[in-house]
Parts: C-alpha cells; sequence; structure tokens
C-alpha cells in the first residue's frame, strides 16, 4: 500500500451523503483535511469565499448547475496547481476526457485505491 506523507487540503464534492461522509472520514484518516461539499454549486460558493485546497475530489454526477467534469474544469481553469481527483459510480472516462493532470477512480473505492491516487499527487507536486 502507497503511504502519502504530504498533507492535502482537500475539497470533497459529492452528492450521496452516505458516500461523502465516508470519503470525507477515509481522507481525514490518512491525515488531510477535508471541507465538504454536496454539489457542485456548494463547492463554488466555498472557492468564491476564500476557501484554500490543493486537491479537489469530486463525483461526476450530481444535481445543480454542472457537474464533476465542468467543476474539475472550472477549478483547474482557476488554480492551475491543484490536483484533482474524479470518481464515478458509471461511465469510466478516458484520460483524454479528463480535464488535465486529473486521475479518475471508480466506484466503490477502495482505501488502497484513494492511497494509490493520493501518492501519485504527492509525487507530482
Amino acid at each position: 500500500m502507497d503511504r502519502v506523507s504530504r498533507s492535502f487540503e482537500i475539497l470533497l464534492v459529492e452528492d450521496d451523503a452516505i458516500i461523502r461522509m465516508d470519503l470525507a472520514l477515509c481522507l481525514s484518516d490518512l491525515g488531510h483535511s477535508v471541507r465538504e461539499a454536496a454539489d457542485a454549486d456548494k463547492a463554488v460558493a466555498l472557492i468564491t469565499d476564500g476557501m484554500n485546497f490543493d486537491l479537489l475530489v469530486t463525483d461526476i454526477d450530481m444535481p445543480g448547475s454542472m457537474d464533476g467534469l465542468a467543476l474539475a474544469a472550472y477549478v483547474r481553469d482557476l488554480q492551475t496547481g491543484c490536483h484533482i481527483l474524479i470518481i464515478s459510480g458509471g461511465t469510466h472516462l478516458p484520460p483524454a476526457d479528463l480535464p488535465l493532470g486529473c486521475v479518475c477512480l471508480r466506484k466503490p473505492l477502495m482505501l488502497s485505491d484513494l492511497e494509490s491516487a493520493l501518492s501519485k499527487f504527492e509525487a507530482n507536486h
């Protein structure tokens, strides 16, 4: 299992409350600081209010004015150095369909999946 030594400030965006709570707990247990949003609109509000984060973890399919891919593109345009992890229970997207530098994982996630993705971000920081 890959261990991440760096602590990330994470913005977690997931509309399913149970999945969001589980992911937040896993990420916190790995030593990261996590803020949660139930959809992209709430995430944009946090960003507009000045939230600082260096990793966006977002689901793709969510209610609201934009989905997770649009949110990822928004964040990528706003903060080019921010790492982005996209999670999806549905369609698996090829790398060409993702914003530059994004990693995509399929649900359900294992703790080892999260650790592996975070170690890639740490290596590229």
